[in-house]
């Protein structure tokens, strides 16, 4: 018979000036500790309980994982002397606990994460995740965070955090959007229980705001046709960007600059979309087909738009710095060309891929093949809808822009 406690190991002295909170089985009159990742000064802590006192300032919180803890070791415990029987070793135990719980810290969770998108050159979506940690570990004040820590109370208490410090809802959405896919992630390699999920009941779409105009009437559409500037003129390479992404489904701007001349043929384009996943063979329509015709009397390297130096951004970091510095003028020239031909709705990179869908809607296209003009909760619903076709409907889809 075993038993398992929760006790204040005084033998250690942190830095703090707390002592570690160790999970205690005793099996056979032998003793193993195992540390739970917590600390609490020996005054706000009850012996006797093998609690905090009342008196401690996250009592609650505390309790509530270190409850959680004692029953892990409890349940393992169970399960170890009901397939072995009472023969196993205490070392067994900690090996077996450690295992099962090496990932159940949040933060080293993230980290793990981070590390694993910088290694496969995936700097943009490690800096996301990264920011996300840094707000969450500010809220903690430093303390480590369990998976199970993360319920209906403490997104409600982060969403307030959020707001004292003035953030709008467009970030905290990126923040919660962030923090969900982590715990997505989490229970996919097992590290939390999917009993645990609680973004069910804590809806991220709130945060999503939705009256700020973002598509191009098809006058505007006509008007930026008609401009089509010539080489010599600073916003040649912008507006072609621009109509290059409109033309095929919308492309956005991270793929293109990836783009490679071995991804196009004489009438199809293929890649992979770097945020989704989803793979795209599109028919090339002839407005796109002339943008690429141009770029390719100037071709220099493998990309097909001359936004990397092949030379000079040769790492995840390096292409990823140049991205963010030429979209920034991207758009600069962008809101210029939208301020020359009087166009009312604010031209960014993301207006191309908008006007697509609502355009393809305000053609005749199916509702099935374009869902709501992008208008979904979220990007992933739209792609839903165009898995369901082949290339071929798309693509046929697609040439109704050529009626504008």
């Amino acid at each position: 018979m075993a038993s398992v406690r929760l006790k204040l190991f005084k033998g250690k002295t942190l830095k703090n000036g707390e002592h570690p909170i160790v999970i205690q089985l005793i099996k056979d009159r032998k003793r193993k500790v195992i540390s739970s990742g917590r600390s609490c000064s020996s005054d706000l802590w009850d012996d006797k309980e093998g609690m905090p006192k009342k008196q401690h300032p996250n009592r609650i919180q505390l309790t509530t994982f270190l409850l959680h803890k004692k029953k892990e070791a409890h349940d393992l415990h169970n399960t170890i002397e009901t397939d072995r029987g009472s023969s196993y070793s205490l070392e067994e135990f900690e090996k077996k606990y450690k295992n099962e719980n090496k990932k159940t810290s949040f933060f080293k969770y993230v980290d793990e994460l981070v590390a694993n998108y910088i290694s496969i050159g995936r700097v943009g979506n490690a800096k996301i995740y990264k920011d996300t940690k840094r707000e969450v570990y500010k809220f903690r004040n430093g303390l480590d965070l369990s998976f199970t820590d993360i319920d209906l109370q403490f997104l409600k208490k982060l969403e307030n955090f959020f707001r004292a410090k003035g953030y709008k809802e467009n970030t905290m959405s990126v923040f919660f959007r962030t923090l969900r896919s982590i715990f997505n992630k989490a229970i996919v390699e097992n590290c939390v229980k999917k009993s645990l999920y609680p973004f069910d009941t804590y809806k991220v779409s709130q945060f999503d705001t939705t009256t700020q105009k973002r598509a191009l009437s098809q006058t505007d559409i006509k008007h930026l046709i008609e401009f089509n500037p010539n080489p010599e003129n600073p916003l040649f390479k912008s507006y072609n960007y621009f109509m290059f992404s409109f033309y095929m489904m919308g492309m956005n701007f991270h793929d293109m600059a990836f783009l490679e001349w071995d991804q196009i043929s004489s009438e199809k384009l293929s890649y992979t979309r770097a945020k989704t996943g989803k793979h795209f063979i599109i028919k090339i329509l002839p407005p796109a087909k002339l943008i690429i015709d141009h770029f390719k009397t100037f071709k220099d390297g493998k990309y097909v738009f001359p936004i990397f130096n092949e030379l000079k951004h040769t790492s995840p970091q390096s292409k990823h710095n140049r991205i963010k510095k030429i979209l920034k003028i991207y758009n600069k020239d962008l809101k210029e060309i939208g301020s020359t031909l009087e166009i009312e709705t604010l031209l960014t990179s993301y207006v191309a891929r908008h006007t697509w869908a609502t355009s393809m809607k305000k053609l005749g296209a199916s509702i099935g093949i374009i869902s709501e003009g992008l208008g979904h909760d979220s990007e992933e619903t739209t792609q839903i809808y165009l898995d369901s076709f082949g290339n071929d409907v798309m693509d046929k889809a697609n040439e109704l822009l050529l009626n504008i």
